[in-house]
């Protein structure tokens, strides 16, 4: 269950840096990156959530 925790939270890493470099290629609108933003938020509560579990 832990391990599924840990994947799942570099899953959303590696989606976050996907559309954070097509971001980059493409130079799209501003509200994209409120959007990256929202991930980046979603990520470190999953870690915060997981430094509770290992606690």
């Amino acid at each position: 269950m832990f391990c599924g925790a840990i994947k799942r939270k570099n899953k959303i890493i590696i989606n976050a840096l996907q559309i954070y470099k097509g971001l980059k290629n493409r130079k799209e609108k501003f509200s994209r990156f409120l959007n990256l933003e929202a991930i980046i938020s979603i990520v470190h509560s999953d870690s915060g959530t997981l430094s509770e579990i290992t606690a």
